[in-house]
């Protein structure tokens, strides 16, 4: 209202003026630079009685909007007279995206003021732990973990996305799952007897089937097992006894020729697919590939069900009732990561920062190379840091 009443007065005295629409914007300018800060200061700094905030809030309706809305449409019309020097003024607007939301006035703060306040909001000081039947993330504290700000606006939502997982330590443990548990135990005990008849097999067809092209291809691959092909071409299987059932899982496992067993599990899994590539003329049928199965991975009831029919075949006794099973059943931290990781996007993934293992019991399915599937995970995101911490009593001694 004050800037459109001295607008109005400077129509009436400087009538003169070719261009009096040019000399109106200009004072109205002038105001907005001179008269607005004032006020600004005085109502924010040194006014705080209800009465000039009603003030205030008249003042930001009637007069500040409608001049803001004004100076952002300023234009002048390139038809003008050419006996005035008019010069194109670029008012260049904030850039703002169309959905700032300036009627908050927590947006209305600078982005780094903003930044701060959601850390406080998201972070927790026990952080966050994972709940492994529902695959999900909880607060350590037992609290719930409050995003509804994310749904305030589109604007909130964006700046929100994953700071949570930026500031607050991820912690997986060694748990042992409820309705699950006999599968678990039975991928462990299935996973044994695979890699137990994959051992035995490649111990007794090696010395048929390798030659020395497949030899070449296995030993640029694993060269420390160079010597133990080369046993196996001149003096046949070392093996002699191929032994059933389930008290003697670990018999062939437990022997990786001084390398570590994921290492030789590899190794075996590995010279099974070349000596299957490469054609030979005293194959028979029995050389199949058996299937390879991460350690860590979590198999659903129909690929646990073919494993179980690959791993028992010809020999369904030693297949455990549940109870046998359950005492076991555990699944590392490790396991619990991976499979918690792959079910989230990459960009989400991408905002991880800090994610701590705690291997408080002794679990199933080679645990000990469980951390391996986390390689990926760290590749594509180099920010991401991993702790693993084991529990000597428990899992080693």
């Amino acid at each position: 209202m004050i800037a459109e009443h001295l607008a109005t007065l400077m129509d009436e005295t400087w009538g003169f003026f070719t261009n009096q629409f040019f000399i109106r914007e200009c004072i109205i300018i002038f105001l907005r630079i001179l008269l607005f800060p004032f006020i600004r200061r005085l109502l924010f700094t040194h006014i705080r009685r209800p009465l000039f905030i009603r003030i205030k809030n008249y003042l930001v309706t009637h007069i500040k909007e409608p001049l803001f809305a004004r100076i952002k449409g300023l234009s002048f019309n390139a038809s003008a007279p050419r006996n005035i020097r008019c010069t194109t003024i670029a008012m260049a607007s904030p850039s703002r995206p169309t959905h700032m939301q300036l009627q908050s006035p927590l947006f209305r703060l600078p982005r780094e003021l903003r930044d701060q306040i959601y850390g406080y909001y998201l972070l927790c000081d026990t952080g966050l732990k994972y709940d492994f039947d529902k695959n999900k993330l909880t607060r350590a504290d037992g609290e719930h973990i409050d995003l509804s700000l994310t749904y305030a606006c589109r604007q909130a939502a964006a700046e929100l996305h994953g700071l949570a997982l930026r500031l607050n330590k991820i912690t997986f443990r060694t748990v042992s799952p409820g309705a699950s548990r006999y599968n678990v135990g039975m991928f462990d005990m299935a996973l044994g007897k695979l890699h137990m008849k994959k051992n035995y097999l490649l111990d007794q067809i090696a010395q048929s089937y390798l030659t020395d092209e497949s030899e070449g291809l296995i030993c640029a691959v694993y060269p420390q097992f160079a010597p133990l092909l080369q046993t196996w071409r001149l003096e046949g299987p070392l093996l002699q006894t191929w032994i059933l059932g389930p008290m003697m899982l670990g018999t062939y496992s437990d022997h990786s020729y001084g390398e570590p067993p994921s290492v030789y599990r590899d190794f075996v899994n590995f010279a099974l697919h070349v000596l299957e590539d490469i054609p030979h003329s005293s194959k028979s049928s029995d050389l199949s590939i058996l299937p390879h199965l991460e350690p860590w991975q979590h198999p659903d009831d129909e690929a646990l069900e073919e494993l179980l029919g690959i791993a028992y075949a010809r020999d369904s006794r030693t297949r455990l009732a549940p109870g046998q099973v359950v005492r076991r059943a555990t699944v590392s931290a490790a396991s619990c990561a991976i499979r918690f990781l792959k079910a989230l996007p990459t960009s989400i993934r991408s905002e991880l920062r800090q994610v701590d293992l705690i291997e408080d019991r002794e679990s199933v399915a080679y645990p000990e190379c469980h951390v391996r599937g986390l390689i990926p995970f760290c590749q594509e995101n180099e920010k991401l840091r991993i702790h693993r911490r084991v529990d000597l009593l428990w899992n080693v001694l």
